[in-house]
């Protein structure tokens, strides 16, 4: 931000005189305040306020390209790097498809599910997609995880490391040492998140080799910390919490992604989760309420759906005596995300698994549940375990 003091700007005589007069010396001092908050504290006009924040706000961004059309933008043509938005590959090309390409870069996206509705999963291979180069869809970077809910999945991540080290050898590129390129910090209070955010996570990103922060999760801490009669002071917290996260998303061109759990609802306008093998439905929303939802860029929402094989299921239970439970328990668990809210996409779902190599997306979930009828007619105790599911 510039620190060129006011009596230097090419403003009227009159202008920089009322505002040295209010102490409004800076860009900051001048660009914190609102048009109204500058007109009563300088006594000028409506006009002249606007102009005096108009020439702060180009001392603040320089006399660079700074607009594009539309045009310019949707064929990235003379358009400065910050113009243009990047993705981060979900390391699964049906996924990235879905969410057209990936995880905005710089954004704020938001994962909601229930515990194993494969959170955690999905935010694991981001770390390690993100390392990809651009010809993979990565930004050749490293990634932040920051647990407030007990220990890194260290074991977990090097279980999907190979299927990346496999895709760089299919396309003859150079190696990368996968986990050297993801930084774990732990949180067991909002005091201790709020110094790795204002201390630790600023260091890494300004070594510029960053694109990716994950926290894993935000409700686990402001849901313990705050009773009910400190909703309005969570509020606080949390809304600014979330325009720090959105301004060093934006500073240092990283993705932001914040894990949030669900609550139980009785309103309406909620989002209905289908659970277990007999479908019962729960209507849930994402936890930490409106003063959080209003800094979410992107919000996805996963949950776990055994309820989908209850039709091959009971076509089978006339030929076999196992209950419908242990005929559940032969499947892979099929997973839905649903995009509740992102500028760029439009409201829809997916489906997909967790197995031993990570997240993949299913093409057709009609067509993988009837493949999956020949297993009821097979030996249930043999697996092979380089395809196991992860439940």
């Amino acid at each position: 931000m510039s620190t060129e003091d006011i009596t230097h700007w090419e403003l009227p005589p009159r202008i920089i005189r009322a505002a040295t007069e209010a102490n409004l010396r800076s860009c900051h001092s001048i660009l914190t305040l609102s048009v109204g908050d500058i007109q009563r504290k300088t006594n000028l006009s409506l006009s002249d306020s606007k102009l005096l924040t108009m020439i702060a706000s180009k001392k603040v961004l320089g006399t660079g390209n700074l607009y594009h059309s539309a045009l310019q933008l949707l064929r990235r043509e003379n358009c400065s790097p910050t113009a243009i938005r990047k993705v981060i590959s979900c390391g699964c090309p049906l996924l990235d498809r879905f969410l057209r390409g990936g995880i905005l870069v710089p954004g704020l996206t938001e994962i909601v599910g229930e515990s194993s509705s494969g959170k955690t999963q999905f935010c694991l291979q981001l770390c390690l997609a993100v390392q990809l180069p651009s010809k993979l869809g990565g930004l050749h970077g490293g990634a932040v995880y920051i647990c407030t809910e007990g220990s890194f999945p260290t074991k977990r991540l090097h279980q999907i490391i190979p299927f990346f080290e496999n895709r760089l050898a299919e396309h003859q590129l150079d190696p990368i040492v996968f986990s050297d390129n993801v930084y774990i910090e732990h949180a067991m209070t909002i005091e201790e998140l709020q110094d790795i955010m204002e201390d630790t996570l600023p260091k890494l990103l300004s070594r510029g080799n960053i694109r990716l922060v994950i926290i894993d999760s935000i409700a686990a801490l402001f849901r313990s910390e705050f009773d009910f009669k400190e909703a309005a002071q969570r509020a606080t917290r949390l809304h600014k919490f979330g325009r720090q996260l959105i301004r060093y998303s934006s500073e240092y061109d990283a993705g932001f992604v914040c894990v949030n759990q669900v609550s139980d609802s009785m309103n309406s306008r909620t989002f209905d989760i289908q659970q277990g093998e007999r479908n019962i439905v729960r209507s849930v929303i994402p936890a930490l309420g409106l003063a959080w939802s209003n800094v979410v860029n992107i919000r996805l929402i996963l949950s776990r759906c055994e309820y989908l094989y209850n039709t091959v299921i009971n076509d089978a239970n006339a030929e076999s005596n196992e209950s419908h439970s242990d005929l559940v328990s032969q499947f892979p668990v099929i997973r839905k995300i649903k995009v509740l809210l992102a500028p760029h996409l439009r409201t829809s779902e997916s489906y997909f698994l967790v197995d031993g190599l990570g997240v993949k997306g299913i093409e057709n979930v009609t067509t993988f549940i009837a493949s999956q009828m020949p297993k009821l007619k097979s030996d249930y105790g043999t697996r092979n375990p380089a395809v196991q599911i992860h439940q």
